[in-house]
């Protein structure tokens, strides 16, 4: 397989690699991607903070309001709105232990190294 190469100012570009002769050869800007890595983690940070209190609250506001007085507790109606409350909250609880045992095992292998 033959190749054409030629020198440009300082940089040697060959015909053979994946490159176009006319795109930008320029390194990339490290600073301006971390930058911008930074900002959508932390646009994810923000909304998993707003749904976990969101859910919360409308899992709080479901236990608290399911049985509004002594007759409600034989209503299945309460039950399922207690309970449905109760699932919320611990399904919450649950990623929440789960996202701790993965930070907490990241921890341990990046001290290991």
């Amino acid at each position: 397989m033959t190749t054409m190469s030629f020198t440009t100012e300082r940089r040697r570009l060959s015909a053979h690699t994946d490159h176009s002769l006319d795109c930008d050869s320029a390194p990339p800007n490290h600073r301006a991607h971390r930058i911008w890595f930074l900002i959508v983690v932390m646009a994810v940070m923000v909304a998993a903070g707003v749904a976990l209190i969101g859910g919360l609250v409308k899992g709080l506001a479901d236990i608290g309001g399911a049985f509004s007085s002594a007759g409600a507790l034989l209503e299945p109606a309460s039950w399922d709105r207690f309970f449905a409350g109760f699932g919320r909250l611990a399904a919450l609880a649950v990623f929440a232990v789960l996202a701790l045992m993965l930070l907490r095992r990241r921890t341990r292998k990046s001290a290991k190294k």
